[in-house]
C-alpha cells in the first residue's frame, strides 16, 4: 500500500524459513505493469476484498447494543493478543490499544 499511497509502511515481514524477494520500487511499477498485467489485477482485488470486508463489520458494529459492543471489543483484543503471540507478529501489539478505543 505504501508504494501507492505514498505513506510508511504499515507493516513489516520476518520470513519464517530462508526466502528469495524481490525490491519493487515505484519506479518499477510501470515495467511490472507492462510484464505482469496480473499483478496489479490481484493487488485490486485484495484490497477492494479488505475494503469490503471492513464495511461491512462497521455496518454490523452500528447495529450492536453499546454493552455488547465493548464485550466484543474486549473479547477481539484478547483474540489479536493470542493471535499476535501464537504467530509472533509483534508489531500487531501496537495497534490493539487502537484498536480497542475505536
Amino acid at each position: 500500500m505504501s508504494l501507492f499511497l505514498n505513506e510508511p509502511r504499515s507493516a513489516t515481514l520476518i520470513a519464517g524459513t530462508n526466502a528469495i524477494v524481490t525490491v519493487i520500487g515505484k519506479e518499477s511499477l510501470p515495467a511490472i505493469s507492462n510484464q505482469m498485467p496480473d499483478f496489479f489485477l490481484r493487488i485490486a482485488t485484495t484490497l477492494w476484498t479488505r475494503f469490503k470486508t471492513n464495511i461491512e463489520m462497521i455496518r454490523e458494529m452500528e447495529n450492536l447494543k453499546p454493552d455488547s459492543a465493548r464485550t466484543d471489543i474486549k473479547n477481539l483484543k484478547a483474540s489479536l493478543i493470542d493471535f499476535m503471540k501464537c504467530e509472533r507478529i509483534f508489531w500487531l501489539k501496537n495497534h490493539i490499544d487502537e484498536i480497542q478505543d475505536a
